[in-house]
């Protein structure tokens, strides 16, 4: 199994059909934030504790790079299908499948929280769940 993304770097950890294309946004948050993949790698292919704070600042720099946090605090379902898109850019996905994807990203940006950094926790959250729900993607698997 390849790594999915090193947030979502690392959400999500995929097979050799599949995989980010572009880690920018992720490496780029590693180095700002002064962390290394050892810090957050375990947390971020699975669906785990919202109060993470370091997760969650890391998630949420991610997610503002990846325009899926927008400035004025809302998730953005297109950019969570593009984010999408990025990691399972080489699937050979259907219409339907892509509709499928498209309405879970909408479902997840409809998640809430005051706080920016346990929003982007529980985007990463929703996110991971709804991969597991589509059996056409490949599921992420956490890497030891």
């Amino acid at each position: 199994m390849k790594l999915l993304c090193v947030a979502f770097a690392v959400v999500l950890g995929v097979s050799s059909k599949s995989f980010h294309a572009n880690l920018g946004p992720e490496m780029a948050c590693l180095k700002e934030q002064n962390l290394t993949l050892k810090d957050v790698f375990p947390y971020v292919h699975i669906v785990s504790d919202v109060n993470n704070e370091v997760v969650g600042r890391y998630l949420e720099c991610v997610w503002k790079k990846w325009n899926i946090l927008t400035s004025n605090g809302n998730v953005s379902g297109a950019d969570i299908y593009k984010y999408l898109t990025n990691i399972y850019h080489n699937a050979n996905l259907t219409e339907n499948n892509k509709q499928e994807m498209r309405d879970a990203s909408n479902k997840c940006a409809k998640v809430t929280d005051q706080s920016e950094w346990i929003l982007a926790n529980k985007v990463k959250n929703c996110i991971i769940k709804a991969v597991n729900e589509m059996p056409f993607l490949t599921q992420p698997k956490p890497h030891n």
